[in-house]
């Protein structure tokens, strides 16, 4: 399948989201965009810029909102309809991948500092624990 407005640089990640029947695909590439696709319309519905590459990205409760981390050390969570981004935590080298954990609202990320650090996405600033 050939998207529209593909990244112009590497992918690196791609999710389908969680709700059973939905068509969304979340992109997240080098480009520093988080792209939202609807696959079976084949049209692009979502565009987030960020200020550096999105190593990885995934959906939060539904399909509006999602985390992103990558190269900038941040985890934060965005908006495609209001592109609004709120930041809930750093690690101090880049965050290579990123989950949500819907029942406990727990975030968990693993980053090139050598940390794994769980975050509660009710209570940005400072992660739950880390190891």
């Amino acid at each position: 399948v050939r998207l529209p407005h593909a990244p112009l640089d590497c992918i690196s990640r791609v999710r389908f989201a969680p709700v059973q029947g939905n068509n969304l695909l979340l992109v997240g590439s080098w480009d520093a965009h988080v792209r939202l696709y609807d696959v079976a319309q084949g049209r692009l519905t979502g565009l987030h810029k960020l200020d550096a590459a999105v190593l990885d990205c995934t959906f939060m409760h539904d399909t509006a909102r999602f985390l992103s981390v990558g190269l900038n050390k941040r985890l934060a969570t965005c908006d495609f309809q209001t592109q609004q981004e709120t930041l809930i935590g750093t690690h101090e080298e880049s965050i290579k991948c990123v989950e949500f954990q819907a029942a406990t609202q727990q975030i968990f990320t693993g980053s090139w500092d050598r940390t794994l650090r769980a975050w509660d996405a009710r209570q940005p600033g400072r992660p739950c624990s880390s190891v």
